[in-house]
């Protein structure tokens, strides 16, 4: 339910990308300018329960502050952050070159420790203090000088943010700007990324290492032979290492907006990865999830933004999912969200049909019948989405059966008005 919202008219050029509820029950926000050409700065701002602004900071970078920032809490209750920070190398053609910045800030928005780091082809993804708070484990990757190549790395550095040691690998999966990392107990580490496969496909993954880097666990989180990526920006939760949630979503072709619907998808697993269900929702229009969070009861939300081309043409929609232990949907903010592993629309329809199929359900047919039981029209499917031209056949209520191969999958009513 949505209990308030606030649009904040001083910060009009301020991109808003993370927010942290304080002890105090204020909240702390972090931001960057992304209308404003050449800013180098970042933001962050304090308000209170009803949001109003009660301070704001700027903080100035050696570079343009990219959408990514990451946060997480260190044993002493500040905030720690790492951020790309992209240095400018050719203005004629917008040319950027990736680094990053590290900082440690308190509730009050101070820096308390802050680190620009100038080596080109850097960029971070999240920084966490390590399991026994003797420092922190920085993922990302470095761009190989005059290759295509990435490196992945986990670094370790010391309090004050300097590198102790880089260990380059070779790990399991490969880390990009969707990858998530966290503490799981007392000495071992989770992380997100993306598992190869045969003929240059990626999966979406997520791994434990031990203490000292070593694979525990994997496990590919979303169907292998789709077209998938990570929700986009917290996409790892949990408040028991026992009951672990990662998003994403499949049949992922272009953002911010494609012409193809997308599913979001959840998979709950325990403490060593073993799958308990993962689960689609949507399939109706495209579905771009941001962040997942874990919730007392046992179960996950899931927030992002929707897309239906054929209602908004330029405008997203945004979406809240609530699902319990068990992955069922209990509540929904904005637009219907379907729970079901086929979806068939618009329904009524005028003189086109559009069938989109979960990516673990393989069809082969779809046949569609009138009330006298004479088959209409019969579509072999090859893909889990297609258009079906119905502009021939007159208005009524029409039955349809999906089958893979001669085994009937499901049924339904569709209405042509």
């Amino acid at each position: 339910e949505l209990i308030k919202i606030k649009e904040f008219t001083e910060l009009e050029d301020v991109n808003i990308i993370n927010l942290v509820v304080n002890s105090d029950s204020t909240f702390l926000c972090l931001g960057n300018y992304y209308n404003v050409p050449g800013s180098n700065r970042f933001v962050v701002f304090c308000t209170n329960n009803d949001l109003e602004i009660l301070w704001r900071k700027e903080y100035n970078s050696n570079g343009r502050i990219y959408d990514y920032i990451r946060r997480n809490h260190n044993s002493s209750g500040n905030i720690v952050f790492s951020a790309r920070s992209d240095s400018l190398i050719d203005a004629a053609t917008y040319l950027y070159d990736p680094g990053m910045i590290l900082y440690e800030l308190n509730n009050n928005g101070d820096s308390i420790i802050a680190k620009q780091f100038s080596e080109r082809n850097q960029e971070p993804y999240q920084i966490i203090e390590k399991p026994d708070h003797t420092g922190y484990y920085l993922f990302g990757y470095t761009i190989l000088i005059d290759t295509i190549f990435r490196k992945n790395y986990i670094t370790e550095l010391d309090h004050e943010f300097n590198p102790v040691e880089e260990n380059e690998g070779p790990f399991e999966m490969r880390m990009t700007f969707f990858t998530n990392a966290r503490n799981l107990g007392t000495s071992k580490i989770i992380y997100t990324g993306y598992d190869n496969l045969p003929g240059e496909q990626y999966v979406g993954a997520v791994a434990i290492l031990d203490s000292s880097l070593n694979l525990i666990a994997k496990q590919q989180i979303i169907v292998p032979d789709t077209i998938v990526n990570l929700s986009h920006q917290y996409n790892l939760d949990f408040r028991d290492n026992n009951n672990i949630y990662v998003s994403g979503f499949s049949n992922f072709l272009n953002i911010p907006i494609q012409y193809e619907p997308s599913w979001v998808i959840i998979t709950n697993m325990d403490s060593m990865l073993n799958k308990r269900w993962e689960k689609f929702y949507g399939g109706d229009a495209f579905y771009f999830p941001w962040s997942t969070l874990a919730t007392s009861d046992g179960g996950c939300i899931v927030l992002g933004y929707r897309w239906d081309w054929n209602v908004h043409y330029y405008d997203n929609e945004i979406f809240v999912l609530k699902v319990d232990s068990l992955g069922h949907l209990t509540t929904i903010y904005g637009p219907e969200i379907l729970a079901e592993e086929i979806n068939v629309f618009p329904n009524p329809g005028t003189d086109i049909l559009n069938l989109s199929l979960a990516p673990n359900i393989k069809p082969s047919r779809f046949e569609l019948y009138d009330l006298t039981g004479k088959l209409i029209l019969v579509e072999n499917m090859a893909t889990q989405f297609i258009t079906i031209n119905t502009s021939f056949i007159n208005p009524r209520l029409y039955f349809y059966k999906i089958y893979n191969k001669n085994k009937q999958l499901y049924s339904g009513k569709w209405v042509k008005k």
